[in-house]
């Protein structure tokens, strides 16, 4: 069991590889992800508590003490790291307000991700691509975060609230969260690896026990039944067939003794030659519960004997083909090539009805032996 829990343990390293890196990704999007509701929280936010309570009808017709009311709101409490633009659009792309103050009262085309945000009254967040006139003061901060917020002004006016976030910062945040998630992730997935790990090691341990208990039980019911076998073939070979034989023996006396009696002859030669018959089944059937001891003699000394039993018993001519290349050494095999043999040539006499039997065993480039 050592291969199979070795493949096993890689496969939970795999696993925990594969799903450790989709953690790692999907805590990198969720942070992302994150960040951006957190940006967009924030600009609601500071519409609802900077923008609108300054934002009147001085403002849209650009009086300096009205702008600077705003101006003021807007850099004491949102310009900052975060925040670096601020502008407050109308919906024909005229700037109202700008924390750069070279864009208020100047006229842009809208463009659609602005218009789309103002007709669906949607808050859109995304990274600018700061490529148009109005965002020429904005390449200098760097890469930024835009997100677009519709409100109404004061007379009902569809107006654009835009700010402008450090998208680094936005980076930062979602690394902060995904340094927050990945490493309760990891270590989760590491646990329940070393738990299910150890409990397929404590398995494979039984498996391995109940196996070794299985093959000694199997063990032993082969040797008794190794031992059986073998009781059985003495007691027949040294009860019933020396008694068959003394009897044989007898008759073949009786014969001399019968003073020329064909018909006594006779009945004495056939009950001789049918004794003599069952004395050599009993022979083959002791030898088919208990082989000859194949350790200790020649193998195809063995493979002979089984083809003369089955001619003497069957009557089929027989015939040992066997190429000087075979070499068996270890005797379980001997014992499985032989009892194969056996069951083949008791199969064959029985049942194919044939008039003879050709025994060829052969060996190959792989060590296996070959009977047909």
């Amino acid at each position: 069991m050592k291969r199979p829990l070795t493949q096993f343990a890689a496969v939970i390293v795999l696993g925990l590889f594969v799903v450790g890196g989709g953690a790692i990704w999907a805590s990198q999007r969720a942070g992302h992800r994150e960040a951006l509701n957190e940006a967009r929280s924030l600009t609601e936010q500071s519409a609802r508590s900077l923008i609108l309570p300054n934002l009147n009808q001085a403002v849209l017709d650009g009086d300096a003490d009205a702008l600077d009311v705003l101006d003021s709101a807007i850099r004491d409490h949102l310009l900052g790291d975060r925040v670096l633009r601020v502008k407050l659009w109308l919906a024909d792309g005229t700037v109202v307000y700008s924390d750069a103050d070279e864009l208020i009262g100047e006229r842009y085309k809208v463009a659609p991700d602005r218009l789309a945000a103002v007709e669906r009254a949607v808050t859109v967040a995304d990274l600018g691509d700061l490529d148009g006139r109005e965002s020429r003061f904005d390449i200098a901060l760097g890469p930024l975060l835009e997100v677009y917020l519709p409100i109404e002004g004061p007379n009902g006016e569809r107006m654009l609230f835009e700010a402008y976030f450090d998208a680094n910062s936005v980076n930062r945040s979602a690394s902060r969260i995904r340094s927050t998630v990945v490493p309760i992730t990891l270590v989760s997935l590491f646990l329940m690896g070393a738990l299910t790990l150890a409990m397929a090691r404590r398995l494979s341990k039984r498996m391995d026990r109940v196996r070794a208990e299985r093959e000694s039980l199997q063990a032993r019911a082969i040797d008794a039944s190794a031992y059986e076998r073998r009781r059985i073939a003495a007691d027949l070979h040294d009860g019933v067939i020396q008694d068959l034989a003394g009897t044989a023996m007898l008759l073949s006396s009786a014969e001399s003794a019968t003073n020329g009696n064909p018909v006594l002859n006779a009945r004495l030669a056939a009950t001789s030659d049918a004794l003599r018959h069952s004395l050599t089944s009993l022979r083959g059937l002791a030898i088919e519960i208990h082989p000859p001891n194949l350790a200790a003699m020649d193998f195809t000394l063995a493979l002979e004997g089984l083809l003369e039993q089955t001619r003497v018993r069957y009557g089929v001519e027989t015939t040992l083909e066997q190429h000087s290349e075979i070499s068996i050494d270890d005797t379980d095999h001997k014992r499985l090539v032989y009892r194969f043999v056996l069951e083949g040539l008791r199969n064959v006499a029985k049942h194919a009805k044939a008039s003879s039997v050709k025994l060829a065993v052969r060996g190959d480039i792989d060590d296996r032996v070959l009977v047909t």
